[in-house]
């Protein structure tokens, strides 16, 4: 599991470079411009956007210079498996390995703090861990 920020795109990936990952990602955008290909779907980045990003989806990334500012949590499914009993936990999650909903949503001032709020413990408790 990682937990941390990024001002710019994700090191190592260029601006409309088509690419995937072996990783959930929960993504906070705080500040962007522009919008992210996922799968074929268009979604606007905007301040308050929550992405949720499953595993080895197409993506690419057309942002303007260094307008992207988002908090991210990523973790790989063997994480969630050692530590719920449900080994379908992640699969009934409402925002992966579903079709019907775009993989975002704009949150509320009340869920972005709450948001922000779990980041910080997540972030204090992966401090403390290593």
């Amino acid at each position: 599991m990682s937990i941390g920020s990024y001002q710019g795109l994700p090191e190592g990936v260029a601006r409309g470079t088509l690419h995937d990952t072996d990783f959930f990602e929960v993504l906070l955008i705080e500040a962007a411009q522009g919008h992210l290909l996922l799968d074929r779907q268009v979604i606007s980045l905007k301040p308050n956007t929550m992405v949720f990003i499953t595993p080895f989806q197409k993506r690419q990334w057309f942002v303007e210079g260094n307008q992207l500012h988002a908090r991210y949590l990523i973790f790989q499914e063997n994480f969630l498996n050692d530590f719920f009993s449900d080994k379908l936990f992640v699969y009934r999650l409402q925002y992966f390995y579903q079709l019907k909903h775009p993989p975002a949503l704009h949150a509320t001032a009340a869920l972005t703090r709450r948001f922000k709020m779990v980041y910080h413990e997540v972030e204090e408790e992966v401090v403390h861990f290593r």
